[in-house]
């Protein structure tokens, strides 16, 4: 696929980044001001975004069980893909001996730089560095030794898979294991899911139907139709490409969620989705 065609799903992560902004993540509400997040959410679902709004807890606990495993990794280098305005390279790339590479499509990134640089231009230095990537070309990987030293790297990868078809997942599998294969360490991501899972959550949560559609239209992309199978079947190409698999439930990385009570959701019906969501890690 295009680039052209992956800016397409650049908006998405400026709703992500609104969302953010009812939890407790640091720096979700200084980028989303200076993002203009909540603008442009608004603009992407017009009078619908308050439908949106019971997405935010399950946003919010797949960034934090990502970084439970990150924290249990211990790894001293992330490269972070597709990473959007996401706050994990302000809040990583900062510690003391990290060194933080967040990844986008060139004109995301250089928003994202824009943006994020923003917000450190008063703090004191950073660890964090910027660098255009598309995900689908192997070739872009191999710019980011320049940045990257020795030693093994944890790949993150938040919100990306579902956009991409089977084709272009299988391409992603098998540069990032490439990637992983020279440095080693292991890919986190929260992305997997299955038809049938997507089934599931359909038929008992209508309004995430509605959500799909909303955002296929715009982006061109089909969750629903890009969607793994099976979970086996997505282990299975994973397995295919030499990686070790480990699924965790993502609510037994993460001890509280705050935005549940701070959006207009049934609670039930959002707990039912959270308590069966996955992060995925996986080792070369």
């Amino acid at each position: 696929m295009s680039t052209q065609l992956h800016d397409k799903i650049s908006p998405t992560a400026l709703f992500v980044a609104f969302l953010r902004t009812f939890s407790d993540i640091p720096f979700s509400s200084e980028i989303a001001l200076a993002c203009n997040a909540k603008k442009v959410a608004t603009q992407f679902f017009g009078g619908l975004l308050d439908k949106t709004l019971w997405v935010a807890p399950i946003i919010e606990q797949r960034y934090k069980s990502v970084d439970a495993l990150l924290q249990q990794c211990g790894y001293s280098q992330i490269l972070e893909l597709a990473a959007g305005v996401s706050p994990r390279g302000l809040i990583w790339g900062q510690a003391s001996g990290m060194r933080y590479l967040m990844t986008d499509l060139a004109e995301m990134i250089a928003d994202n730089r824009r943006i994020l640089g923003s917000i450190l231009s008063d703090r004191a230095g950073t660890n964090l560095s910027w660098l255009p990537l598309n995900v689908v070309n192997a070739e872009d990987f191999d710019s980011t030794e320049t940045i990257l030293g020795n030693g093994p790297v944890a790949v993150v990868s938040e919100g990306l898979l579902p956009y991409l078809d089977l084709t272009e997942k299988g391409r992603v599998v098998k540069n990032v294991h490439r990637f992983l294969s020279r440095h080693g360490g292991i890919w986190i991501t929260p992305d997997v899911t299955s038809a049938e899972r997507m089934r599931a959550i359909l038929q008992m949560d209508p309004e995430t139907s509605g959500l799909l559609g909303m955002i296929s239209g715009p982006t061109g992309r089909n969750m629903a139709e890009y969607a793994w199978p099976s979970f086996d079947a997505a282990q299975e190409c994973f397995e295919g490409a030499g990686f070790k698999v480990t699924r965790h439930l993502q609510h037994e990385l993460v001890p509280s969620i705050v935005s549940t009570s701070q959006v207009p959701c049934d609670p039930d019906r959002v707990q039912s989705i959270l308590s069966r969501q996955q992060v995925w890690m996986m080792q070369a």
